[in-house]
């Protein structure tokens, strides 16, 4: 559907790994009036023309800005007390749409893609606490608010990300070990930029009905593809060591139809993506010296 002229975009966790870039492609869009709420300082952070609020998700005032806007993107990582006063402040204010970023890893271990109705398995803590808040959510989302579950793939593309992509460059950049709990285990990667592009999409159109959308490559990669990729693209070995074992699933890829269909998918494959990646780490690791 199209774009709603003037349309007022609020981004709760907008100066995070995701939310920055977001708010980037949306600086792109006249059409969309954004605001931030953030909870730490703006250090790195380039104040676009979006207005910037610090304030936490925990706080009454987020119900008076979600009733001046007309869209709520919820970008912030698990955190049961803030989702609850998201999820009252919901009740309460009606926006007339609400962008929730979930997670492909709700779904089953299989082999073949999971598609948005497919039957959830979530395996750990953080996969526990998102399927919690997406009933969360669901419950608050009532009468005037359409409600969209954007579960998204394993997310990389810079250092603001705490994912094994990451954590990878930095032990490249750093010379030091990498502790990995499977190099087996099979993951559905996507660009932060692609995930950025869906998410604008999503809250520039009108939406009047709940739903779920896999934002996701549709393909995946096991763990030790994606270390001989970055050791390839970074020109530097990697040590792997034996992580943490914890309870979680060994295959996770979710069928992204719907998103190719609706927005016309990733833009960036895996090998395209990494190397994007290995120039944010290789400016930044410049930078500091």
């Amino acid at each position: 559907m199209s774009s709603k002229k003037g349309k007022k975009i609020l981004i709760i966790g907008g100066t995070g790994f995701i939310g920055s870039v977001l708010v980037d492609v949306l600086n792109h869009h006249e059409e969309a009036s954004v605001s931030v709420v953030h909870s730490q300082p703006l250090k790195e952070v380039i104040p676009s023309r979006a207005l910037y609020y610090r304030l936490s998700a925990e706080e009454p005032a987020i119900e008076g800005l979600m009733a001046a806007h007309d869209v709520v993107v919820v970008l912030i990582r698990p955190h049961k007390k803030a989702m609850q006063n998201i999820a009252n402040a919901i009740r309460k204010a009606q926006p007339s749409h609400v962008v929730y970023a979930s997670t492909t890893l709700l779904y089953d271990d299989a082999d073949t893609p999971q598609a948005e109705d497919a039957r959830l398995r979530p395996v750990s803590a953080h996969e526990l606490e998102k399927s919690e808040e997406e009933r969360l959510l669901k419950a608050a989302a009532k009468n005037k608010t359409a409600l969209t579950i954007a579960r998204l793939g394993s997310v990389y593309g810079d250092r603001g990300s705490d994912g094994i992509v990451s954590r990878a460059f930095h032990a490249a950049f750093q010379g030091e070990p990498l502790r990995v709990r499977s190099l087996s285990s099979v993951r559905d990667y996507i660009h932060v930029e692609d995930v950025a592009r869906a998410l604008a999409a999503l809250a520039l159109r009108s939406s009047r009905q709940h739903e779920v959308i896999n934002i996701s490559s549709g393909a995946g990669a096991d763990l030790e593809k994606v270390l001989r990729l970055i050791e390839r693209v970074a020109g530097k070995s990697i040590k792997r060591t034996e992580g943490r074992k914890i309870k979680e699933s060994g295959k996770i890829i979710a069928d992204n139809k719907k998103y190719v269909k609706r927005f016309g998918g990733p833009t960036i494959d895996l090998k395209a993506g990494l190397k994007k990646t290995f120039e944010r780490f290789r400016s930044w690791y410049d930078r500091r010296t």
